[in-house]
């Protein structure tokens, strides 16, 4: 019974792709004679890997849960402070998850509306506020699901 093995060598000239392809047999011996060269079957294994890496990477890039519910909450600063970071982590996570302000700052009085659909299909999250004294507010097992906002006080 004949394989074929991967990787496969290419050589290229100008604006052909060539594929050298070795055989490997059941036991394991190596046939070093070029099976195929060119031609429609590298193309097709090509086209056929590309739309693979497609689908791959659409899927992955795709995160968002797909039960409907709109996980946007509405973030007001009220304290005399700016708030530096901003944390959201849904409750089965062992940590928190990225700072949702980036470089921003969103200064007193101001507001911000942050979609924490994280793929994941919670409803519940713990936030995490870090403000320009250093000091920090931790609001536990927010319903982003069903909650409109979270308005923090001095």
């Amino acid at each position: 019974m004949t394989k074929l093995t991967f990787p496969l060598s290419c050589y290229s000239k100008a604006n052909c792709l060539l594929w050298d392809t070795p055989a490997v047999f059941a036991d394991h011996s190596a046939n070093n004679q070029k099976l195929h060269r060119g031609g429609n079957m590298q193309r097709k294994f090509l086209a056929g890997l590309g739309s693979l890496l497609i689908l791959a990477t659409s899927t992955a890039a795709s995160s968002d849960c797909d039960d409907g519910k709109d996980r946007r909450v509405r973030i007001t600063n009220d304290t005399s402070y700016s708030l530096t970071q901003l944390y959201g982590s849904n409750v089965g996570a062992d940590d928190w998850e990225e700072d949702v302000l980036g470089n921003r700052v969103l200064k007193p009085g101001q507001s911000v509306t942050v979609n924490f659909d994280d793929g994941s299909c919670y409803c519940n999250f713990d936030f995490k506020a870090v403000f320009s004294d250093g000091t920090s507010t931790i609001k536990r097992r927010y319903d982003v699901c069903n909650g409109t906002g979270w308005r923090i006080h001095d």
